[in-house]
């Protein structure tokens, strides 16, 4: 019992916005995640990145202001050196002309690309990510986070399927990978304007488990920590859940966690499916 509540813990992580791309354990789904998204400092808008990526290779592209303070641009393809980094060349593109947006055809013989520099992108286990880059001898670093527009809205019902994985428990017979498919139900225990959520999941066997607490939207991921869990079999406890995302009716995401009644540490991850998208 105590691994289907381990599955139940990750399945759970439909409470809150999620996101596709996880891995198994909640820290390296935080450096391994999907980078794409907006990103910049709060406290610098006005300039920033813009990062999309497929599989191991990250697309960026860099929006700021040159010496002289002209608004300019650079971009750099990045790929994957594991846990969290990707680094590459920074490329500028007709550093002097191009054809104008408006014109009636475009001149792709304007277009030169020069590589200047390098780019290095760091993700940290906080969500944020390191940026460094050289531009033509000028070296930059940055902490970056990513630039949230929209908060997800996740309720409803999901067939979801989670990967967990419970160790350090009380009893070792605990301990162990669980794989299963369940039924998730996602409210919102407040008004429109409430983070409060409240995951039911139900497992194959009729057993369920309710986790509580509040969303955080960071870009496109959200997180969810701290939250508390009952189950049916007796079980409590507290869960971290990070990188979590909801499109086009999937849904996906990772989690952590130490405190709960059978002394148990959980990670894993899930992804699953709306039962009423497209209907």
């Amino acid at each position: 019992m105590i691994k289907q509540v381990a599955v139940a813990v990750a399945l759970s992580l439909t409470l809150a916005p999620m996101a596709q791309g996880q891995v198994s354990s909640s820290q390296n789904g935080v450096l391994n995640q999907n980078v794409s998204d907006l990103w910049w400092v709060p406290t610098e808008s006005g300039w920033g990145i813009q990062l999309n990526q497929m599989a191991g290779t990250v697309f960026a592209t860099l929006y700021v202001y040159n010496q002289s303070g002209q608004p300019t641009w650079y971009t750099a393809e990045l790929t994957a050196q594991g846990n969290g980094v990707y680094s590459g060349p920074v490329i500028q593109s007709n550093g002097t002309a191009g054809t104008y947006f408006g014109a009636t055809s475009f001149d792709a013989g304007q277009v030169t690309r020069t590589t200047v520099g390098t780019m290095t992108l760091s993700m940290q286990t906080n969500g944020t990510a390191f940026l460094s880059y050289t531009v033509n001898g000028v070296s930059v670093n940055k902490t970056i986070q990513r630039q949230t527009l929209v908060n997800n809205d996740i309720t409803g019902t999901f067939q979801v399927q989670g990967n967990i994985t419970a160790s350090n428990c009380t009893s070792a017979s605990n301990n162990g990978t669980s794989i299963g498919t369940s039924t998730v139900s996602v409210v919102n225990t407040g008004d429109a304007n409430s983070a409060a959520r409240q995951i039911t999941w139900t497992f194959p066997n009729g057993s369920t488990c309710i986790y509580t607490g509040n969303q955080a939207q960071g870009g496109r991921f959200s997180s969810l920590s701290g939250a508390t869990y009952t189950c049916s079999t007796g079980e409590t406890g507290t869960l971290d859940f990070s990188g979590l995302s909801s499109s086009n009716g999937m849904f996906s995401g990772s989690l952590s966690g130490t405190q709960n009644s059978n002394g148990c540490s959980y990670t894993g991850g899930f992804s699953g499916l709306s039962t009423t998208f497209g209907q």
